[in-house]
C-alpha cells in the first residue's frame, strides 16, 4: 500500500504510530463511510476483519473513547 498517496487522497488520515508496524491513521467519524469506500474501491481491500472499542483513559485525549477498525 502507498501509504503516502492514500493520505494525499484522504488528506483528514493522521498517520500513528503502531507497535506491529502495520499502517494505522485517526479518522475523523465523519469521514470514516469516505475512508472505507477509498479502501475497498482504490485500494483493494476486501473486508472489514474487526471493530473494537477502546478506553484510551481520562487524562489521555479530548476523546476518552474510541473505536478501532481492522481492515
Amino acid at each position: 500500500m502507498n501509504i503516502e498517496k492514500l493520505v494525499s487522497e484522504l488528506n483528514f488520515l493522521t498517520p500513528r504510530l503502531s507497535r506491529d508496524g502495520i499502517p494505522a491513521f485517526d479518522c475523523p467519524p465523519a469521514n470514516l463511510l469516505k475512508a472505507a469506500k477509498t479502501l475497498r474501491d482504490g485500494y483493494e481491500f476486501q473486508a472489514l476483519s474487526d471493530i473494537a472499542s477502546i478506553d484510551m483513559g481520562p487524562d489521555k485525549s479530548a476523546r476518552r473513547f474510541g473505536a478501532v477498525y481492522h481492515f
